[in-house]
C-alpha cells in the first residue's frame, strides 16, 4: 500500500487507497481489491476507493522490518 487518505471535514468518511500488487499481471488482482475495500468498510465510512498504480514497482525491499 502507497497512500491511504481519509476526508471526514469536507466528505465524511470518504477513503480512498492507492496501492500495487508485485506484478503487474496478478491474477490475484480483483481478490485484493476487494479485500481491501472489505477491510476498511466501517459503519462510518461513506466510501472507499481504490487505486491500483505500477509506479514505483514494488519489490521486497518495501516490505517493512517489523512485519517478518
Amino acid at each position: 500500500m502507497y497512500d491511504v487518505t481519509l476526508d471526514h471535514v469536507t466528505q465524511r468518511g470518504v477513503v480512498q487507497i492507492i496501492y500495487t500488487l508485485t506484478t503487474p499481471g496478478c491474477p490475484m488482482k480483483g481478490i485484493i481489491t476487494e479485500e481491501i475495500r472489505h477491510a476498511v468498510s466501517a459503519p462510518r465510512v461513506a466510501s472507499v476507493t481504490t487505486r491500483l498504480v505500477g509506479d514505483p514497482n514494488w519489490h521486497a525491499g518495501m516490505i517493512a522490518p517489523n512485519v517478518w
